[in-house]
């Protein structure tokens, strides 16, 4: 054969060589370069189309996407300060770096990958998991900021820290995860490795490059590679597992700080069955597999998560996800549930702190190495918006490997509610105020009110989507000053309950008489309420007084509302209470009810439901009323228009919001409360004696300040729109009239007014539609001789003083919505006809003390014989 015909052969040998798909047995490609790093660590790089990944057989056809359709953002963070800085592999280009395996790498790829465990795997005796994931996909990627670490374990031991997604169940799975990873037996020495795994059809799969299917794009970082780490010190990785929205490839990631990102590479689509639409899980966290005696490995860094010292732990931070339109969240904004099977070894908590300076953590979470047992719930999470979002969910144990014994010594279930005696929580601080009265700060995702079992999917809501507007008055000088608890950050003040109150709760519960009781002997109730409903909330301002009354009787003040009837009823309920009995003292007390499905309900935080929001005032809390005197408490129960929660505010400079009672409590209010009212209640004792009710005063219609008083009573109606109870049908409830009285009066601080009459509309002809005109003011009849009399109380009025004379005040207008404004809301104009004789200014600041009379006007004058005819 001639020398050209053998170069011709050898020519084209070689263009099939480089064009087709080969088969490669460990290493059997000629690498254009190698290049050692370490100890017993090479890469070879390879012809980026003749890579081992390509040689799988779904692969066949497949053509090489050379960069995701679409880069992820190149995102900067303080975090990334300490970022591993992975070494460069110096490829020529057209060709990529592929970890020289080892025997032992090789040998033990397969088994792992059949082996590896996830958060869709079965029970896998000897490993454990902790982390977060969601599963109300369709999701098309996760990244998150993890530490890394360089841990001690044995051979037969391995640690995981990693990100991933998937679809399926224990029978047939899809998975991708990607992290770092310390394996000895796999890589063959016990350094901290990145790693990159996948399981796809037919329940085939691989890490790394060490079989076919993962396919390599970056010609200078690989997949899977050793890290060296300071010596005490971790590192930060910041990967990415996204789809592509062209290809449907699985990329990974890894992002810059202040760097382009790496597209280290990707899994192409036809390696799975389940993931073309996306992801229906995703998910971080820590892994570890026990050594074949039974000891397991460190998980994180070893260390306890600890909630003050967050960098002191394995740490998951940025925790980001992007839904089924390619669209960026942070992982919280989805219902999130805990995934925790060992808790007698490992912990888990979520912070919502800023830890690095000014940094922001986003959704974050740490994992350890031991676990307290009060952190089998999700901790506390980022939360950045207005309205800020959170899920809780307890995990599910398994009853063969997942039991968990929890110590919950003072847990109780009573009728179907959670009852809680003492705080089985461990508390980050707790405060005493006064006597036998102790409030522990509760993280507040771990607070008991979420422990029941309607909430276990509920979204925690950190405040209203509409702030009640923050009314001042003259009626609150006196107003109550609760004691605030200075509880830290991500926590909540929580009474710990008494042994009496424990007792007493779920009985008193069952047997709270409201407004739509039926007769309840001993009970007597005083109060107004309308019926003609949808409303969405009612406020009042009511007065509080201390009483004397016996152990076995109580009395309150409230306002409330319902729905329902008397064999089924929803109703939330909150004002003062004294109730010696409930409470173990005879001292005057805010307080909170509801009642919801299945007649089941409680007061206050005894019980799981009420959801405790406000870091600083507990809705249940002692109040001094001084000796002889009273004080003003201004509350509002009304429904949030976006969430449906039934909120709780405190009204003042500024409001509080309290807390909430969650919608999924309910089955009679998801369109709001056919009821709304305001009242007192007492309760006898068992000889029969009633106490007293509000002061104990009887109300007289010519000193309204003597006795006990609810004023300013006003309703949010089915739009939103808040109006006077009067606006609306208002009926009495009072039922014992000897013992007790009621008065509506439209004198004094502003008490509900009373309808007069009213002129029929047969009367006139141009008021269908309402009316053209809207006005106020004084008007004068001059005497036949021209002499005019005196306006108003006869004196000008002055700017400086505006008391001294005539007023008209909160002059308000309904518009033809029918919704209420200032009257200067729309254009307005003066009428003054005689300047000489009468005067008229207007006004709208603060005219007695601190009482704001919104729009108002002087006006009057003396009169007189020259104020023309």
């Amino acid at each position: 054969m001639s020398k050209g015909i053998r170069l011709a052969l050898v020519m084209n040998l070689l263009s099939l060589l480089f064009s087709g798909v080969l088969v490669h047995s460990g290493q059997s490609t000629v690498p254009l370069k190698s290049f050692k790093i370490g100890e017993n660590v090479t890469y070879d790089c390879i012809d980026i189309h003749l890579q081992p990944g390509l040689d799988h057989p779904l692969l066949k056809y497949h053509r090489i996407q050379m960069n995701p359709s679409i880069s992820r953002p190149e995102l900067k963070s303080q975090i990334g300060i300490n970022k591993v800085q992975k070494q460069k592999i110096p490829c020529p280009d057209g060709t990529i770096p592929v970890w020289r395996n080892k025997k032992e790498c090789t040998t033990n790829a397969q088994v792992l990958a059949e082996n590896h465990v996830h958060s869709l795997s079965p029970d896998s005796p000897g490993t454990h998991l902790a982390g977060v994931r969601s599963q109300n996909g369709p999701f098309r990627g996760v990244e998150a900021w993890f530490k890394m670490f360089k841990l001690d374990i044995a051979n037969d031991q391995a640690s995981y820290g990693q990100i991933y997604i998937g679809s399926g169940s224990n029978t047939e799975v899809n998975f991708i995860s990607a992290g770092w990873m310390i394996n000895p037996s796999f890589f063959g020495d016990s350094r901290t490795w990145t790693y990159g795994f996948w399981k796809g059809k037919d329940g085939k799969g691989c890490y790394n490059t060490a079989c076919s299917g993962f396919v390599q794009v970056s010609q200078t970082f690989p997949i899977v590679q050793p890290i060296d780490f300071p010596a005490g010190q971790s590192l930060w990785l910041h990967y990415s597992i996204h789809e592509d929205k062209n290809t449907g490839n699985w990329w990974l990631t890894e992002l810059g700080s202040g760097e382009p990102n790496i597209d280290i590479g990707y899994w192409p689509k036809e390696l799975f069955n389940l993931l073309d639409n996306g992801a229906n899980m995703v998910g971080a966290g820590g892994v570890v597999q026990a050594s074949s005696s039974g000891s397991s490995p460190e998980m994180g860094n070893g260390r306890f998560p600890n909630a003050d010292h967050p960098r002191d732990s394995g740490i998951f931070t940025n925790v980001e996800v992007m839904d089924s339109n390619y669209v960026q969240h942070k992982m919280n904004y989805f219902p999130t549930e805990v995934v925790l099977d060992s808790p007698k070894c490992y912990r888990l908590t979520i912070g919502k702190t800023f830890i690095f300076r000014p940094n922001r953590l986003g959704f974050y979470f740490r994992s350890g190495r031991k676990l307290l047992w009060n952190t089998n719930r999700l901790a506390s999470q980022y939360l950045n918006s207005q309205t800020s979002t959170v899920v809780v969910q307890r995990p599910a144990f398994n009853s063969a490997r997942r039991k968990v014994e929890l110590p919950f010594p003072s847990l109780q279930f009573l009728n179907g509610v959670v009852v809680h005696s003492g705080q089985s929580t461990v508390p980050l601080k707790s405060f005493k105020i006064g006597e036998n009265v102790t409030y522990d700060c509760i993280d507040i995702y771990m607070q008991s009110g979420l422990d029941h079992p309607l909430l276990k999917y509920h979204t925690i809501q950190m405040k209203p989507s509409v702030s009640r507007t923050e009314l001042k008055s003259q009626i609150g000088i006196n107003k109550v000053q609760k004691q605030k608890i200075p509880c830290p950050d991500g926590t909540i003040p929580v009474w710990r309950n008494t042994k009496e109150f424990t007792t007493n709760t779920q009985v008193l519960a069952e047997n709270h008489v409201h407004f739509l009781s039926p007769d309840s002997p001993g009970t007597h109730l005083a109060g107004v309420r309308s019926l003609n409903g949808p409303y969405h909330g009612v406020e009042a301002w009511f007065k509080m007084f201390e009483l004397d009354i016996a152990k076995d009787q109580a009395s309150y003040s409230q306002i409330y509302i319902g729905n329902g009837s008397n064999n089924e009823v929803n109703f939330i309920s909150a004002g003062w209470m004294i109730n010696p009995s409930f409470f173990g003292d005879g001292r005057t007390w805010t307080y909170g009810f509801w009642k919801g499905k299945d007649g089941k309900g409680c007061y206050n935080t005894a019980c799981s439901g009420f959801v405790q929001v406000s870091q600083t005032v507990p809705i249940v809390q002692p109040i001094d009323v001084p000796t002889g005197q009273f004080l003003w408490l201004h509350y509002s129960i009304h429904q949030d228009k976006n969430t449906g929660n039934w909120w709780i505010t405190e009204l003042g400079e500024p409001n509080i919001d309290i807390g909430y009672w969650p919608k999924e409590l309910f089955n009679l209010l998801d369109n709001g409360a056919i009821m709304v009212g305001a009242g007192g209640v007492v309760q006898a004792s068992r000889s029969g004696s009633s106490p007293e009710m509000g002061n104990g005063q009887f109300p007289n219609v010519n000193h309204p300040n003597d006795s006990a008083i609810f004023t300013n009573i006003e309703v949010l109606d089915s739009n939103y729109v808040q109006r006077k109870m009067n606006y609306f049908p208002t009926e009495v409830l009072l039922d014992s009239p000897k013992c007790y009285g009621l008065t509506i009066e439209a004198l004094g601080l502003g008490e509900p007014g009373v309808d007069l009459g009213y002129w029929p509309k047969e009367l006139f002809n141009l008021l269908d539609n309402g009316a053209n005109m809207v006005g106020a003011g004084g008007v004068v009849q001059a005497s036949r001789s021209g002499s005019s009399p005196e306006m108003g109380n006869g004196q000008f009025p002055n700017v400086n003083h505006p008391e001294n004379s005539a007023l008209l005040t909160n002059i308000e207008v309904l518009d033809s919505s029918y919704e209420q404004h200032k009257m200067n809301y729309v254009p307005t104009e003066v009428v003054l006809d005689s300047p000489k004789c009468y005067g008229l200014t207007i006004g709208k600041r603060f005219i007695f003390r601190r009482n704001r009379y919104g729009f108002y006007l002087n006006y009057g004058g003396p009169g007189g014989n020259s104020c023309g005819v």
